[in-house]
């Protein structure tokens, strides 16, 4: 008696969204998030950083 090996409940999500992209490039389909949203995300990203870096007495 051989099992098969069960597929992974979960997938690396920078691979999911790159699929996304594609998937929505190639059917015309709009984008879950707005570029807004990212654009909010990074700006968050980025206040982050600068918080760290002043605390560490970088900046």
């Amino acid at each position: 008696f051989i099992r098969p090996i069960p597929k992974p409940m979960w997938t690396w999500s920078y691979k999911r969204e790159a699929e996304h992209f594609i998937h929505c490039i190639l059917s015309g389909k709009p984008f879950c998030s707005s570029g807004e949203d990212t654009l909010t995300d990074v700006r968050v990203l980025e206040d982050v950083y600068r918080l760290y870096l002043k605390d560490k007495g970088i900046l």
